[in-house]
């Protein structure tokens, strides 16, 4: 010191408790992207092992798998190359089980089931074509909530004819669904599977129907010099009706186990992280001082500094109820202010006249439906696209879900006046092409 030279300055590191709280975020998304990626190549492996057996080839790795990406190997299914390779596993396990289990008994050439997998690309694109043109706010909105409505209300029917019935016999719900069906029948669920006899009726109506909605489906999706080989035809006609439609639509995702545990999934899905890992990585520290007897110290700091922290919790709680009334005092200002804005939009806005195209489809009869959606009537498909929103059965699926009207019929009856008041009031604020509709 006396030299006059200043020691070197201490640098400063960060500290270990604050890189051990946000290392662990990084790691686990890392080591999720990680496990995904590993199970994508297995996956990837898999459906090149099943799919893509080939006998000769430069670019085969010793084991037999081919090296190439797969979207050089096969033909895209959808637009989406993830999907892709979801799909293509399944496809890989029923080909492997249902069709080479007995093809390669016959003979080793794979070029069959190439075909049968460039004949099936070409119907999921031409699906994923037709899907595209499906108006999402009308299906979303009216004929879903539609159809669940119609569901709910058959079932609440059954249930109270059967009550009013009062046999004094067991079998309640045998009798609930011989209520349903006759409301609602259905060819692939008849006759009821009261006995063994009726059990295997129902199977074989089941499985008739199912291949007679695939024999209509397919010739609208399969080109046509596909639906001339009719061993190909029938191939895919019974991977489609028996194995995806009926073992997995009718037989599991139609199985309420199943519904429940694909909500179950959805809630963990959107639920928020609890920060169990951060709060297991902030535990370690402290059991450390605690081990070695560093933490003498810090009991002692806390009792005096208990009624502080009690003081400064009342001021945070006072400070938070203050800006969140005004957080909520501004956000309804803002409701209202568009509101209003809304209102006299909607009051100067114009209304199209419905009537005239209605008379022009009358005289058009068929003619004009679209070739998408042949069977669709013009005028109902032209009512069914100029619904306003408003006016769709979304709401009255939610009422009757819920079962509002006989909870609180107050509420839903000062809703429904609501609603006209929006649909048919002044100036059809809600109406169709208005400005809140839009």
């Amino acid at each position: 010191m006396a030299s006059g030279i200043r020691p070197a300055r201490h640098n400063r590191q960060a500290s270990r408790l604050s890189a051990l709280t946000n290392t662990p975020e990084k790691d686990i998304a890392a080591a999720q992207k990680l496990q995904h990626e590993e199970r994508d190549e297995a996956t990837i492996a898999y459906v090149k092992q099943v799919l893509c057996a080939t006998t000769n080839s430069k670019d085969t790795a010793g084991d037999g798998v081919d090296e190439r990406p797969l979207s050089e190997l096969l033909p895209p299914l959808t637009s989406d190359g993830r999907i892709d390779i979801q799909l293509y596993s399944i496809l890989a396990v029923i080909l492997s089980q249902f069709v080479q289990a007995w093809y390669n008994k016959i003979t080793p050439d794979a070029s069959f089931v190439q075909e049968v997998v460039g004949v099936i690309s070409h119907c999921t694109r031409g699906l994923e074509q037709r899907l595209q043109y499906i108006d999402l706010e009308v299906l979303l909105l009216d004929e879903l909530p539609a159809l669940l409505e119609a569901h709910v209300g058959a079932i609440e029917t059954a249930r109270r004819a059967v009550i009013l019935q009062d046999s004094g016999t067991d079998d309640e719900a045998m009798r609930i669904s011989a209520v349903y069906h006759t409301l609602r029948p259905h060819n692939a669920l008849f006759p009821l599977p009261t006995s063994d006899d009726s059990t295997v009726a129902q199977r074989n109506h089941e499985a008739v129907w199912s291949q007679t909605l695939v024999n209509e489906i397919l010739p609208l999706l399969l080109p046509p010099e596909d639906l001339v080989n009719p061993c190909l035809n029938v191939l895919v006609s019974e991977i489609f009706s028996e194995l995806i439609l009926r073992n997995a639509v009718m037989g599991k995702l139609s199985e309420p186990w199943l519904l429940w545990d694909a909500v179950t999934k959805l809630i963990y899905i959107f639920k928020p992280s609890t920060g169990r890992s951060t709060g297991n990585v902030l535990q370690s520290p402290t059991n450390r001082l605690d081990q070695f007897g560093l933490l003498a110290g810090a009991e002692a700091n806390a009792v005096q500094t208990g009624a502080s922290e009690s003081r400064r919790g009342v001021l945070d709680s006072s400070a938070l109820t203050f800006w969140s009334i005004m957080q909520n005092g501004v956000m309804l200002w803002s409701l209202l202010r568009a509101l209003a804005i809304a209102l006299m939009n909607a009051s100067s806005s114009s209304q199209p006249e419905p009537t005239k195209q209605t008379t022009a489809n009358k005289h058009k009869g068929h003619a004009g439906a679209s070739d998408i959606h042949p069977s669709a009537d013009p005028e109902e498909r032209h009512a069914r696209l100029q619904r306003p929103i408003v006016s769709m059965a979304i709401w009255s699926c939610m009422n009757h879900v819920s079962s509002l009207s006989k909870r609180m019929p107050w509420l839903v009856g000062s809703l429904s006046l609501l609603r006209w008041w929006l649909l048919y009031g002044p100036g059809s604020v809600c109406g169709w092409n208005s400005t809140i509709n839009r």
